[in-house]
């Protein structure tokens, strides 16, 4: 597992944290949404990037790609929500 940012926390970026599963070809973003509740949370995924957004007392997105140029995003994705913190995990796959 490699992790390739710590979070970091402005007025404007929620803290987050992305880590590179490379035995399992996965990619994790662990985004603290300051208790935003799940309605006002939005994660959107392609296979270039994952958008995350939500409000609390302030709009906050985030926006992420794969970990390098010689990987996608693929179809295997989950999100879960629990005590304020959004968990985001996607397979990886080679791009053509």
């Amino acid at each position: 597992m490699v992790q390739l940012g710590s979070g970091f926390e402005t007025a404007h970026h929620p803290r987050t944290r992305r880590l590179h599963h490379t035995a399992a070809a996965r990619f994790d973003v662990v985004v603290d949404t300051h208790g935003a509740p799940l309605a006002d949370i939005t994660v959107a995924m392609g296979s270039g990037t994952i958008r995350i957004a939500f409000e609390d007392e302030r709009y906050r997105e985030r926006t992420l790609s794969p970990p390098n140029e010689e990987l996608a995003f693929g179809e295997d994705r989950t999100a879960t929500y629990r005590n304020g913190v959004l968990t985001v995990s996607v397979g990886l796959v080679e791009r053509d």
